[in-house]
C-alpha cells in the first residue's frame, strides 16, 4: 500500500521531466532554425557566389554587430568584378563609418580603367572627404 502512495508522486515527476525535456528540445530547434536563416543563408549566398567568407567569419561579424548582409553583398560585388578585397577589410571600413559601397564601386572603376589603387587609399580618401564635409 505504501508503495503505491510513494510511486504516484514519482510518476508525476517523471511526466513533468518529460514535458520539460520536450520543451527544451523544441526551443533548441527554434533557436537553431533562427540561427540558420539569419546566418546560414548569408554564408550560403557567399559560398554560392564563390567568395571566401567562412561560416565562422559570418558568425563573428554577427556577434560584433557588423552589417553582415551588406558586407556579404559588397564582397560578392567585388569578387564578381575581380577585385580582391577581404571580408575583414570590408568589415573594418564599415565599422569605421566609411561609405563602403562607394569605395567598392571606386575600386571596380579603378580596375576597369587600369588605375593602380589600393583599398587603403580609397578608404583614406573617403575618410578625408567625410572630415572635410564635417559628417
Amino acid at each position: 500500500m505504501w508503495t503505491a502512495v510513494i510511486a504516484a508522486p514519482a510518476q508525476k515527476m517523471g511526466e513533468w521531466l518529460a514535458v520539460a525535456f520536450i520543451g527544451v528540445m523544441f526551443l533548441m530547434v527554434i533557436v537553431t532554425g533562427v540561427f540558420y536563416f539569419q546566418i546560414g543563408s548569408l554564408w550560403l549566398q557567399a559560398f554560392l557566389a564563390r567568395t571566401h567568407i567562412s561560416l565562422i567569419q559570418v558568425v563573428g561579424m554577427k556577434l560584433r554587430r557588423s552589417p553582415v548582409k551588406d558586407i556579404v553583398r559588397w564582397k560578392i560585388m567585388a569578387a564578381q568584378a575581380g577585385v580582391a578585397i577581404s571580408a575583414k577589410e570590408l568589415e573594418a571600413a564599415a565599422l569605421q563609418g566609411a561609405d563602403v559601397e562607394r569605395a567598392v564601386l571606386a575600386m571596380i572603376r579603378a580596375q576597369e580603367t587600369g588605375q593602380e589603387m589600393t583599398w587603403n587609399d580609397v578608404i583614406a580618401e573617403d575618410t578625408d572627404q567625410r572630415l572635410r564635409d564635417g559628417s
